[in-house]
C-alpha cells in the first residue's frame, strides 16, 4: 500500500490532536478556532444540536440546557459502552458519541487536506486496561470499528509513548536511549527506545522498541481523588444521618454519590431523578443537614461537571503553588488544598506509577543508569510530584518536556508513513 494521505488522530480521555501526513510532510491539524487541542468534550443542546471542546465545555458552564459529555475513552472495553444514555429527546450509545466528536476531528483534517482521508493511525494506550486482557482488546477493537464506520477505510494501531518518541527523535542530535513517560488523562504508559536522529520517515524500527508497559492512571484519576480529598466533604461526604427505621442508630452518610460526582464518566448518574430523591430523603435524617442541602443544589442545578471542574482546576494550580483556595460561588463556599494533602490521596496511584516504570525497565534488560534520555508527555507530567518521581529516579538523565499536549498526535502522523506510504 502506498498512498501520500494518511492522517494521526491521538483520541485522549482530556484532550486530543491529530495530526496530516501529505506528500511525506506532517503537521498538526487546528482543529478548533486555530488551536491543535481540542478538549475530548461533547455537549449536546436540548434541541439535539451538537458542540465539541471548548465550545462544548463553555456552553455548559454558560449553564445552557443540554448534556456535557466528558472522559468518553475511559468507557472504551467496559460494559457501558453497549448501553445507550438518555440525550435530550434520544438515547445514544457510547460509541454514536465518540464516533461524532471523532467524525468532527476527521471533517477538520479533511478540510485543511482539501481531500477525503480513508487511512488512520489510532494512538492508543500501552493498556486500555491492564489487568483485563479481554476489555483490553475488546477497546481497540471498539475504536476499530467506530473509525471504520465514520469512513476510515484503512485503520491501524500504534502506542502513544512510541509516537510521542518519534515526534521527539526528529529533535534530537546523538542517539539515545529513551524513556517515554507518556501521562495522560486516563493511562499512564511508559516506553524505552533507541531514538537515532538519522531515522529515516517510514522506516521499521521495531527492534528499537525495547519495552512498554502501563497503568490505568491518570488525570481523571487524580481529579477524583483531589475531589473526594477536599470538595466532597462539603457536600456532606464524612458526615452522618439517622437511621430512617431507627433513630437512634447513626449511620455515615452514602459514598455512591460522591464516587459519582468526582468521576467525569459517572457525573450524569448524580444528577438523576432517583439520585436526587435519595439525597432528599437522607436530608429529613442528616445531622449536618446544610451540607446536603449543596449536594442538592449541584444536583437539581446540573452543576456536577462544573463542581469537578473546580477540582480540576485546582489540581492545575497545585502544579505551580503548595495552597490554593478555590471559591465556588455557585454554592458560596471555598474550598481549600494543599499540595500535602493532594499527594498523600495520590498515594496509591504514584506507587502503580513508579512500579510500571520498575517494570518497563526490566523487561528492555536495562538499568536506571543506562537511561539518557527522559521524554515527559501527557498533561499530568506537570505535576510536581511526578517531576520528583522521575528525577529522583534518574539523576543523570536528560529531560524533555516539549510539545506535552502535541508530541503524540505529531508522532502518530510520522508512524503513518511506515504503515501507509
Amino acid at each position: 500500500m502506498s498512498v501520500n494521505l494518511a492522517c494521526g488522530i491521538d483520541f485522549g480521555t482530556s484532550n486530543s490532536t491529530c495530526s496530516l501526513l501529505q506528500n511525506g510532510q506532517v503537521a498538526l491539524v487546528p482543529l478548533e478556532n486555530g488551536n491543535v487541542t481540542i478538549p475530548s468534550a461533547v455537549f449536546y443542546n436540548d434541541d439535539m444540536s451538537v458542540l465539541f471542546g471548548r465550545q462544548a465545555i463553555d456552553a455548559y458552564i454558560d449553564g445552557e440546557d443540554g448534556r456535557l459529555m466528558r472522559s468518553l475513552k475511559l468507557v472504551l472495553g467496559t460494559s457501558l459502552i453497549h448501553e445507550k444514555t438518555r440525550v435530550g429527546r434520544k438515547s445514544l450509545s457510547f460509541t454514536d458519541i465518540i464516533g461524532e466528536f471523532l467524525t468532527y476531528i476527521k471533517y477538520q483534517a479533511e478540510q485543511a487536506a482539501s481531500q477525503t482521508l480513508e487511512h488512520v493511525v489510532m494512538g492508543r494506550p500501552v493498556y486500555f486496561h491492564e489487568d483485563d486482557q479481554r476489555a483490553d482488546k475488546e477497546s481497540e477493537k471498539c475504536l476499530e470499528r467506530i473509525a471504520n464506520d465514520i469512513g476510515f477505510r484503512h485503520v491501524s494501531f500504534q502506542y502513544e509513548p512510541i509516537a510521542a518518541a518519534f515526534s521527539h527523535e526528529r529533535k534530537i542530535a546523538k542517539e539515545s536511549l529513551s524513556l517515554v513517560v507518556d501521562m495522560g488523562g486516563g493511562t499512564s504508559d511508559f516506553s524505552i527506545i533507541k531514538l537515532r536522529p538519522d531515522s529515516k520517515l517510514g522506516a521499521d524500527r521495531a527492534s528499537d522498541i525495547l519495552a512498554n508497559t502501563g497503568v490505568r492512571v491518570g488525570g481523571t484519576h487524580f481529579d477524583s481523588r483531589l475531589s473526594m480529598r477536599y470538595f466532597m466533604e462539603p457536600l456532606g461526604l464524612g458526615s452522618q444521618y439517622r437511621d430512617i427505621f431507627d433513630v437512634s442508630k447513626i449511620l455515615d452518610m452514602p459514598q455512591s454519590v460522591y464516587n459519582d460526582l468526582s468521576s467525569w464518566p459517572k457525573v450524569h448518574f448524580a444528577q438523576t431523578p432517583k439520585a436526587i430523591s435519595h439525597t432528599k430523603e437522607l436530608m429529613t435524617q442528616a445531622l449536618e443537614p446544610e451540607k446536603l442541602e449543596r449536594l442538592l443544589t449541584v444536583q437539581e442545578q446540573n452543576l456536577g461537571h462544573a463542581y469537578l471542574q473546580s477540582a480540576e482546576d485546582s489540581k492545575i494550580r497545585l502544579t505551580s503553588q503548595d495552597r490554593y483556595v478555590c471559591a465556588v460561588d455557585e454554592l458560596s463556599i471555598e474550598v481549600a488544598v494543599e499540595q500535602g494533602g493532594f499527594v498523600s490521596a495520590i498515594e496509591m496511584e504514584l506507587a502503580r506509577v513508579s512500579a510500571s516504570i520498575g517494570r518497563c525497565l526490566a523487561d528492555a534488560g536495562v538499568q536506571e543508569e543506562d537511561i539518557d534520555l527522559i521524554i515527559l508527555t501527557g498533561g499530568s507530567t506537570e505535576l510536581p510530584v511526578i517531576n520528583q518521581l522521575i528525577q529522583a529516579r534518574f539523576p543523570q538523565a536528560a529531560i524533555s518536556q516539549s510539545d506535552k499536549l502535541g508530541s503524540v498526535g505529531h508522532g502518530l502522523g510520522y508512524h503513518a508513513a511506515s504503515v501507509f506510504v
